[in-house]
């Protein structure tokens, strides 16, 4: 099988090249980060990575070769942020989810080059008509969500298909699905031919289907997506609307463009509709999530709320008044939080560090988690609020007093050396 060939019979069903929104990209919020996610990611290195040089004012930039790109979807969700979008990708989901639920127990998914018949104990296949790459972890938790014999992706073709770099990532979503799947007690999985070969059987024929062949009446598409449609409006509107804090105080979020990635949005949705989980903790190690934990160092700053490119932090704060102090609060979106880092990058107090586990409750609720409050002053060097302390400095007023300090240091040292003017190297 060789790339061309397998490019256009994916370009068949999918045409268009990802498009970059270069404002989502973790690169343009935040310098420092250096994310290549996507780059490190594309099965056939048609994208490039240019974060940029974070002391000069020339902007990063992603490119996406549309003559290289087998347009597979895998960066859709692999980017934390959704920086990249296609067109027709939520249309093909919508097919996927539609034509899998009317195909009860146990159903096999295969991308469209695969002929053999299937090994998997199933009764239907259906064919997704793109790379199982494009299937995110939300996608996969949706699918297999009822069926208790299981969901199966046949990945039998990967290790000899030129996009085989894109298998171990399709591995790993399918070994996080699981996680979360048995978190929440239900007995549904998702398998591999490669995870679980054990389970495979001779082969056999099935009932094939293919993503979008079927047609629907105006009457049957308003009925199938109502639900959806429900979902989505009330999705929409718990962002549109914001939150009532009383008094004076403000969230300092506001400055940067901050949003929640579809891909995140479908994701919480998903284990929402798995009911509530049945393990009170569970571990993130290999989970798109973070715990924040937040240090007594804090200086009232808010730059990590600032810097979250979706809004998963959230800093308020009440200035001071003449002789009363004000007060600061920085609190967690759990199920918002990306896992991107930039926090901890952005903290110039070394304040923050991550957590290894989470109440599983808090990935399906939209409630703010406190993390940190304190009272704030004056900053004794420019004025601006910043938490108490001796002196009360905010972070810039510090760092500043101290190159002044490693200054005066160097200063009185070179003083304080002998001057001579004989070659010290003379015998």
């Amino acid at each position: 099988m060789d790339v061309v060939h397998l490019i256009q019979r994916l370009a068949e069903q999918n045409s268009d090249v990802p498009r970059v929104h270069i404002q989502a990209c973790l690169n343009s919020r935040f310098r420092q980060r250096e994310c290549t996610l996507c780059q490190d990611s594309c099965p056939v290195q048609a994208i490039s990575v240019y974060p940029g040089d974070p002391h000069l004012p020339a902007d990063p930039t992603v490119l996406v070769d549309d003559q290289v790109c087998a347009r597979c979807g895998l960066c859709l969700h692999v980017c934390p942020t959704g920086a990249l979008e296609q067109g027709g990708h939520t249309d093909w989901q919508r097919d996927v989810h539609t034509t899998a639920a009317e195909l009860p127990g146990p159903l096999e998914l295969t991308c469209p080059l695969e002929e053999e018949l299937p090994r998997a104990p199933v009764a239907a296949r259906l064919r997704t008509q793109r790379c199982l790459a494009a299937l995110s972890l939300a996608d996969l938790i949706d699918l297999a969500r009822g069926r208790e014999e299981g969901l199966w992706l046949d990945d039998r073709l990967c290790a000899s298909c030129p996009l085989h770099r894109a298998h171990p990532a399709i591995e790993h979503t399918v070994q996080q699905a699981n996680t979360l799947l048995a978190a929440w007690g239900t007995a549904a999985r998702v398998y591999t031919y490669t995870l679980h070969p054990e389970r495979l059987r001779a082969p056999h024929p099935v009932a094939e289907h293919t993503v979008g062949e079927k047609a629907y009446s105006r009457r049957e598409l308003f009925t199938l997506f109502k639900d959806y449609l429900v979902r989505a409006a009330a999705s929409v509107a718990e962002d549109l609307i914001p939150d009532v804090q009383e008094g004076n105080v403000r969230p300092l979020d506001e400055r940067l463009q901050q949003r929640v990635p579809p891909h995140r949005r479908h994701l919480t949705a998903a284990l929402r509709r798995l009911g509530s989980p049945k393990e009170e903790t569970i571990d993130l190690s290999d989970l798109p999530w973070t715990v924040v934990n937040v240090s007594d160092a804090c200086s009232a700053c808010g730059l990590c709320a600032r810097f979250c490119p979706t809004g998963a932090l959230r800093f308020y704060l009440t200035p001071p008044r003449e002789e009363e102090k004000g007060h600061f609060t920085l609190t967690f979106v759990p199920p918002d939080c990306v896992d991107c880092g930039v926090c901890l990058l952005a903290c110039p107090e070394d304040a923050i560090s991550y957590g290894h586990t989470i109440y599983t409750s808090w990935l399906i609720t939209r409630e703010e988690a406190l993390l940190h409050e304190g009272t704030v002053v004056p900053c004794e060097g420019c004025g601006l609020p910043t938490a108490e302390g001796d002196p009360p400095l905010c972070y810039a007023c510090k760092a500043q007093r101290r190159r002044q300090a490693r200054l005066t240091a160097d200063a009185e040292r070179k003083l304080s050396t002998p001057f001579s003017l004989e070659d010290p190297n003379r015998e």
